[in-house]
């Protein structure tokens, strides 16, 4: 009987309580094994992760989760972060074998060529940046002289608008982020009019995440934006890019990632 509801659940005879560090670390173990059967890699951002550079190492370990993506430590956003600081939490989390996947921007900044080289010295290799306020290429050479890829997210942008500005921009080193829930926002449904025709030859990053047509955001497959859907038609295509679990919605990132594996286990 225990080795079939064993099979069914590997986590059925651990406990729910938070401070309990063996069951917490056996269930992180759990879903880090069934991460690694995707074709896919699973991150975070910094921001859902925790406050903190310690609470968020923490919380990803207790995730299973081992990809980050920078946006906010401490409130701050990352780029504002002193040099020195910024180094040291690079430092941190890499000694506790967490992988910085990038950094993404919510608008643009000043001395584009000084971001370009600290992101070099930090080794980090890919931004991310809201694609409605670009409109030509100039800026991407100065990341693409110090090898980072530059990667446009879908913010405050409608489909046709997207498409305009993705057939412009398209070239070497530039790849695309699909955020569903900002497409649900203008109206339109992402996966029925949007990713299936245009934005699934395009991605290379989901933001996992879900909202309602008029601007909320939800918890996963409990809005508009198509997530259960979008995500079903990249495992079909064996999609081997980043999926990221977005700070939009509210629970922490344990929890989160709980969703996140039902939702698989649903499709």
């Amino acid at each position: 009987i225990m080795v079939k509801e064993l099979k069914e659940d590997p986590a059925v005879i651990l406990c729910d309580n938070p401070e309990c560090s063996d069951c917490v670390r056996q269930k992180a173990q759990i879903m880090e094994a069934t991460l690694k059967k995707e074709k896919f890699q699973l991150g975070c951002s910094s921001s859902l992760a925790g406050r903190y550079i310690d609470e968020i190492i923490e919380n990803m370990k207790k995730s299973g989760i081992a990809n980050i993506e920078l946006d906010f430590v401490q409130h701050k956003h990352i780029l504002q972060i002193p040099a020195e600081l910024l180094k040291e939490y690079v430092r941190k989390l890499k000694l506790n074998k967490l992988k910085i996947t990038g950094i993404r921007m919510f608008h643009t900044e000043d001395d584009i060529a000084g971001k370009a080289e600290m992101l070099s010295k930090l080794n980090i290799k890919n931004i991310t940046l809201p694609l409605a306020e670009f409109t030509d290429k100039s800026f991407i050479t100065a990341f693409a002289k110090k090898g980072i890829t530059v990667c446009f997210e879908n913010r405050n942008t409608d489909m046709v608008y997207s498409q305009k500005l993705m057939a412009k921009l398209k070239g070497p080193n530039v790849i695309f982020a699909f955020n569903p829930a900002c497409l649900a926002f203008t109206g339109c449904k992402p996966f029925l009019a949007g990713f299936r025709s245009v934005w699934k030859r395009y991605t290379d990053k989901l933001y996992v995440n879900d909202g309602t047509f008029y601007g909320k955001y939800t918890g996963l497959a409990g809005g508009n934006a198509e997530i259960k859907e979008i995500i079903s038609i990249l495992r079909c295509k064996n999609f081997q890019g980043q999926m990221i679990l977005d700070k939009a919605l509210t629970p922490p990132l344990i929890q989160r990632t709980k969703d996140f594996l039902a939702l698989l286990e649903n499709m």
